[in-house]
């Protein structure tokens, strides 16, 4: 406190002061086991004194406290106040200049003239109070006229000040520097009517000052509910939306700039909308805006040169509408990076009829949900108009209960550089594509969020009808639960692949490289389970890359089967998400060690299926030692009446205990696919072109 960079500004005091700690809890609140007994700010211009008490019997530290409040100024000097000088300049460049005049319509009558007449001589005749109450932070929510009560205790010049007068807003000010947040001064006026004259000291005048306006920075400052530095605009925890999307009108009226959020927690109740050049940027994935209501979090409709960047944005647990976390129509130039987009039942990002975007460097998961709502990280809709500049890349996207990207009448698009894995349906999925290049993404495990139930699914890219001339080139798709790359339908024609790697697809296990210490090869969507065993990651052996899964016997000769289930349980009502009807087939490579193993013939791969009340197998029975050997359970066509299935390597109950055997690349899948790539590859479209 006390004197501030102006000698003609002094601060006597704090409005609604309030001790608080960085969590944005106030001190002495409901879920403090502090009680603040004095919190003075009053007694002393330039300090603040406070009292706690600890009634808990236990030590309490506390960390992290400030003050908050809005200051109070005098404005000393001799020299009067000269209105002019205080003019608010919001207003005029927002609406003009306003004529104020006395004389209008509602003054019809002789009784009213003379009212107003008694009121500006009373006015007129005797210097009024004037004070200036300084906020942090630019605020337009004051108005010119409106009127307030001042309530205020302070010390001057050893003299105990109480101010209670009713005041009128006289001016409004806002100054900025570059790089500050700036304040805005609200200049309060004694009014004639209902004043009670209750100080007992005359020593409060105004200098003439200069309010002039400073340059204003292209940066308005949100703060979260828990932060204590400074910014233009503080929210409560509650509809936060209205103090962010007042910053976002203020930079509209501004032709743009930026409406920056500081770390912390932002509750929104309506949608945020976007205008013409303005960004919405926050400080980190520690910025969190939560949405709860029945309505898209982020809007931008009709926009140009709209920037979102560096925040997280979620729903609340509460919040189960299917609803888009960034809604984007008809807009242009869009950026939207470094976002964390997690945990909705719409869309993460839902863009239609937009060019000139670019979405990068975002991390967007867990879109849509088991109960239905089949979502996508990334729908993109209708930007055939021609979007040479548009561009999805780097980014990460997982778990999501439809594609991770979706694309449907897309033009000159690029699409590079992404990871995405473990997503309900497809990695990539593009309709009526034309000209766009796919290059250097990552898929894989695609299909496996909610297992083979859907087997229709689970592509690593997906190019459907109607795409024409788009180049597939240098991505790396792996154990996705259907094709690798797919091409539907002979209206998709001239699309060229080159340089791709497919590996493992069509498989319906998930962990079958054995390379995942944290779990066994099992059906994707289930579990794993033994009987009589254990089975563990090892690197002793290895069929491909580093690791092998020993199976150790752990029940003694005679004693009974030893099994490793690739399913979670051998009851005969689960079919662990497999279909009936369709055919598959189960491998997988052993290795059985001369010494400490069991023989051969103990060692046999088992595909059990449940109907008409018993198990009916389909094996395969080891045949060698001391060398990799592959076990293949056939092609079957799972029973219509099955009701439960059980899949397994086993080592007969005839093997000793202890006796082991390493186990690599388990395979499931459907079987039907004729062509040269098998699984990784499907082509019925038209001279697509092959390198």
């Amino acid at each position: 406190m006390g004197k501030t960079r102006k000698a003609s500004k002094e601060l006597i005091g704090l409005a609604s002061a309030a001790l608080v700690q960085s969590s944005g809890t106030i001190v002495g609140g409901a879920t403090n086991d502090l009680t603040v007994t004095i919190f003075d700010t009053t007694t002393r211009h330039d300090a603040a004194r406070f009292l706690l008490t600890n009634s808990t019997g236990n030590a309490r530290v506390l960390l992290d406290v400030g003050i908050k409040g809005k200051p109070v100024y005098r404005l000393s000097g001799a020299e009067g106040m000269i209105h002019d000088d205080f003019i608010d300049y919001e207003s005029v460049e927002k609406n003009g200049e306003i004529k104020l005049e006395i004389d209008n319509d509602f003054i019809v009558t002789k009784e009213q003239v003379e009212k107003i007449a008694d009121y500006w001589h009373k006015e007129g005749r005797q210097r009024k109070h004037y004070y200036e109450l300084t906020l942090a932070g630019t605020q337009y929510n004051f108005e010119v006229a409106e009127w307030y009560t001042l309530d205020l205790n302070y010390t001057l010049m050893g003299k105990d000040e109480f101010i209670d007068s009713l005041v009128s807003i006289e001016a409004i000010s806002v100054e900025r520097t570059f790089d500050g947040i700036g304040t805005t001064s609200l200049i309060l006026k004694e009014e004639e009517a209902n004043w009670v004259f209750d100080a007992n000291s005359p020593a409060r005048f105004l200098s003439k000052g200069s309010h002039n306006r400073e340059t204003r920075s292209d940066i308005i400052t949100v703060g979260a509910s828990a932060y204590i530095g400074s910014a233009d605009y503080l929210c409560d925890g509650t509809a936060d939306n209205i103090e962010i999307q007042l910053a976002i009108d203020v930079m509209a009226t501004r032709n743009g700039g930026i409406v920056r959020l500081t770390e912390g927690q932002f509750n929104i109740t309506a949608t945020l909308t976007m205008y013409d050049n303005v960004g919405l940027e926050g400080s980190g994935w520690n910025t969190v805006i939560e949405k709860n209501m029945n309505d898209v979090g982020i809007k931008i409709d009709t926009k140009d040169g709209v920037r979102l960047r560096n925040f997280k944005i979620t729903r609340n647990s509460a919040d189960t509408n299917e609803q888009d976390l960034i809604y984007c129509d008809t807009a242009t130039n869009l950026i939207i990076e470094k976002l964390h987009v997690t945990d909705t039942y719409g869309n993460g990002i839902y863009l239609t009829e937009c060019s000139d975007f670019i979405i990068m460097n975002n991390k967007i998961n867990i879109c849509g949900n088991q109960a239905g709502n089949i979502k996508n990280g990334i729908l993109c809709l209708n930007a055939a108009i021609g979007s040479a500049a548009s561009v999805i890349a780097k980014n990460i996207i997982h778990d999501n209960y439809d594609s991770g990207i979706e694309i449907r009448e897309i033009k000159d698009a690029i699409i590079e550089g992404n990871i995405v894995y473990q997503n309900t349906l497809n990695g990539i999925y593009i309709n009526a594509a034309e000209s766009c290049t796919l290059a250097n993404n990552i898929l894989y495990n695609g299909g496996h969020k909610m297992g083979p139930l859907l087997s229709v699914s689970g592509d690593g890219i997906f190019i459907a009808s109607n795409s024409k001339n788009n180049l597939i080139t240098g991505n790396v798709v792996r154990n996705n639960m259907r094709y690798g790359i797919r091409i539907d339908g002979p209206t998709s024609t001239d699309n060229t692949l080159t340089n791709n790697t497919c590996l493992n697809n069509g498989n319906l296990l998930h962990h079958t490289n054995m390379e995942n210490v944290a779990s066994a090869p099992h059906i994707s969507g289930d579990g794993v389970s033994t009987a009589l065993c254990t089975f563990v990651q090892s690197d002793t052996e290895a069929y491909a890359g580093t690791y092998s899964y020993l199976m150790t016997k752990t029940s003694a000769a005679a004693a009974g089967d030893a099994e490793a289930r690739f399913n979670n349980n051998d009851n005969t009502n689960d079919l662990h998400e497999l279909i009936v009807g369709i055919t598959y087939q189960l491998t997988c490579w052993v290795y059985i060690p001369s010494t400490g193993g069991p023989d051969a013939a103990e060692v046999t791969l088992e595909f059990y299926e449940y109907h008409t009340g018993t198990w009916n197998a389909h094996t395969a029975t080891a045949v060698g030692q001391d060398a990799w050997e592959q076990l293949d359970s056939g092609e079957f066509t799972l029973n219509v009446g099955a009701t439960g299935v059980d899949l397994h390597v086993k080592i007969d109950t005839g093997a000793a205990v202890n006796e082991l055997i390493y186990v690599d690349n388990v395979r499931l899948h459907e079987v039907g696919i004729t062509n040269q790539f098998r699984w990784n590859f499907s082509d019925s479209g038209t001279r697509t072109h092959l390198h």
